[in-house]
């Protein structure tokens, strides 16, 4: 797939295509990325505060040595 009509069409298809790739190849879940919807969203809300510039800004030094 490789028109932007068609990805498009596919990222607002959640009924006929999905994130979720438990029955893909990968032994490990992928959260947030294999979670549809209100869970994606769940998972975001308490993620995001931790991925925060403010909280983030804390190790940047440690960071910017890895």
């Amino acid at each position: 797939m490789s028109r932007c009509s068609d990805v498009l069409s596919v990222l607002r298809d959640d009924s006929n295509f999905t994130a979720n790739l438990r029955d893909a190849a990968l032994q490990d879940r992928l959260i947030p990325l294999e979670l549809d919807d209100d869970a994606h969203r769940d998972v975001r809300r308490r993620l995001n505060p931790v991925f925060s510039s403010q909280r983030l800004a804390r190790y940047e030094a440690a960071l910017q040595r890895a």
